[in-house]
């Protein structure tokens, strides 16, 4: 399931942790003992490299786009920067161009690309690898409202989950949609 990008970057203390324990072959009391986030950056600092290894092991290990996404996170938190990491990055860059869900493209690059939301998503829609009801649903979970809009202003119209999604998330830019494609409308029927 596709999340907004901020949400997921906003982690507690709790995630991390709980990361740490999905990665450790042993459990870890010491994690427990963290109390901020600032003690368990400090305690995986001073155990750097066995933690860089099993973050490593586990995001080669998952299945799935969304645990794929999670571990993705969690090791550019704690190792970015590392060659490493930068090596798994272009690893999981050539995987994710092979998937065939446009939204799960997406929803990979958005952590390795640097690059805004907004022009992932533009890219991502002129190689077809999203359709215009991909990107327009992409850029209402970013809460890119105005974005969605022009996308939604290309498409048939035809999906109405989505379209009862953007009236819930931009309720003044979905009746102005609609009203523009009334209009479209009647304009097309005047020269029939």
């Amino acid at each position: 399931m596709l999340d907004n990008y901020f949400k997921l970057m906003n982690m507690r203390l709790e995630e991390m942790k709980e990361y740490l324990h999905h990665i450790e072959d042993n459990y870890d009391e010491n994690i427990d003992f963290c109390f901020m986030v600032s003690q368990l950056n400090d305690y995986v600092n001073n155990h750097r490299e066995h933690y860089l290894h099993l973050a490593l092991k586990s995001i080669i290990n998952e299945k799935g786009v969304d645990a794929i996404e999670k571990n993705l996170i969690m090791l550019l938190y704690f190792f970015n920067g590392e060659k490493e990491v930068e090596q798994v990055k272009i690893i999981l860059k050539k995987m994710a161009m092979q998937y065939h869900k446009g939204i799960h493209v997406y929803q990979i690059l958005r952590h390795i690309m640097n690059m805004d939301n907004v022009s992932l998503i533009h890219i991502l829609f002129n190689k077809g690898y999203l359709n215009v009801n991909e990107a327009a649903f992409i850029n209402i979970v970013e809460e890119k409202y105005e974005e969605a809009f022009e996308y939604l202003k290309e498409s048939e119209l035809d999906n109405e989950a989505l379209l009862d999604y953007f009236c819930a998330s931009a309720p003044r830019l979905y009746h102005q949609l609609m009203r523009r494609n009334k209009t479209n409308a009647l304009y097309r029927l005047s020269f029939a």
